[in-house]
């Protein structure tokens, strides 16, 4: 939540996920970390660059969390 602003899992994203179905859906809007699955797709909120990355094997989509 931002304000009184819902900002997490609106419609015309998990529209597009369902539809599209990507094996993975990276977002850096909000600036944290989380893994979920929405849409039954996993989407991954991404920390900062300065905070974290990610390196995801494109074989098996499994990836590694690493600090910066």
């Amino acid at each position: 939540m931002r304000g009184r602003r819902q900002d997490v899992g609106k419609t015309p994203i998990n529209e597009v996920l369902a539809a599209v179905r990507p094996r993975m859906h990276l977002s850096g809007h909000h600036h944290l970390y989380s893994d979920e699955v929405r849409q039954g797709v996993r989407s991954i909120g991404l920390d900062p660059v300065g905070v974290s990355y990610l390196i995801v094997d494109l074989t098996t989509w499994k990836y590694e969390r690493l600090g910066t």
